[in-house]
């Protein structure tokens, strides 16, 4: 199977993307993987969290990296127009260490997609990343980015919408009896659901 470098996990809030990042997470990591996870809140559209983020999120698992990025970081007055460097000195880093899958999953994007260098930021990242960079964005809506159009045709771009992470009827009586829970069934659960309603 060819890892393909972007995942795109789309769909809306409650169909269990954030978990499913989580065990991405456990597993790749136990395979020898490097995982640097970040997850977004509103408050962080602006450059300097942003950043910041970002490059403390390649540091949990690569401490080696992002020193010179820090260094840049705070000494920028205007990063709407300097995030470039931050973003050079990193990925300079981030090509420099030892050739091992990465991976960088990103949380909640939705929360940080209107900010005002969230796309030519990872626009960048995706370009400048190594070979060994494999970038996972889960969002509630869909990221358009000129850069994916192209990714599309190349066949480097997996997409993970909200059909693939629903559940069948069948699936979801087999969770309900796994997780021994009193509703005999599917149909018996939706009903006391809507009672509480």
């Amino acid at each position: 199977m060819r890892l393909r470098p972007v995942t795109l996990l789309i769909a809306p809030a409650g169909y269990g993307k954030t978990p499913l990042l989580r065990q991405w997470a456990v597993e790749l990591t136990r395979t020898g993987a490097r995982v640097a996870w970040v997850s977004f809140d509103p408050d962080d559209r602006d450059p300097a969290m942003l950043l910041a983020y970002l490059i403390r999120a390649f540091q949990l698992s690569l401490p080696e990296i992002g020193e010179e990025a820090w260094r840049i970081l705070h000494s920028l007055a205007d990063l709407e127009q300097g995030w470039m460097l931050v973003m050079r000195s990193l990925m300079r880093d981030l090509q420099q260490i030892p050739a091992r899958p990465t991976f960088l999953l990103i949380d909640d994007y939705h929360q940080i997609a209107d900010g005002p260098i969230t796309a030519a930021l990872l626009t960048y990242l995706l370009r400048s990343a190594p070979p060994t960079l494999h970038v996972v964005i889960a969002s509630r809506r869909p990221i358009d980015l000129a850069l994916f159009h192209r990714m599309r045709t190349e066949g480097s771009l997996l997409e993970i919408e909200q059909s693939a992470l629903s559940l069948s009827r069948t699936e979801a009586d087999q969770l309900l009896q796994f997780v021994g829970s009193d509703f005999p069934d599917l149909q018996t659960l939706h009903a006391a659901m809507l009672r509480c309603f």
